[in-house]
């Protein structure tokens, strides 16, 4: 379900999330829930931040609230995005977990899902791995 390109070295997180299609409205439905075992300085601040990619627009970006860290933050947080179903084949949905710093924000982890290898009419719930993004 996941593509992890050759270059990216999975980490022992994992992201929660939730993953559904309403087809009367057109609508993905993404609901971050948590992270766990995020290898990461639990001092420090992050959020999640979503595209839908190929294209990577300000419309298409969606971030949760920030959570002063621990190795497993909650979010609980819900996102839509209006998405034609026949343009899943085309898409993917990028999660970037983010770390707020005082001089700009920097993706640490990251998980890209292809949307047409998920059948999204049922809630699709799960795990996801996280590899990291440097």
């Amino acid at each position: 379900m996941e593509i992890i390109h050759g270059t990216d070295i999975l980490s022992k997180g994992k992201i929660k999330l939730t993953l559904r299609y309403s087809v009367q409205r057109q609508t993905l439905v993404v609901t971050v829930h948590h992270i766990e075992d995020l290898h990461f300085d639990d001092t420090k601040s992050v959020y999640v931040k979503i595209y839908i990619l190929p294209e990577r627009h300000k419309e298409t970006k969606r971030k949760t609230k920030i959570v002063k860290t621990s190795k497993n933050p909650v979010f609980d947080e819900t996102f839509e995005y209006a998405i034609p179903q026949d343009e899943f084949d085309s898409k993917q949905l990028e999660v970037l977990v983010v770390e707020e710093r005082l001089v700009g924000h920097h993706p640490i982890e990251k998980v890209l899902i292809d949307l047409d290898k998920l059948g999204l009419v049922l809630p699709y719930t799960r795990l996801f791995r996280l590899s990291k993004t440097h």
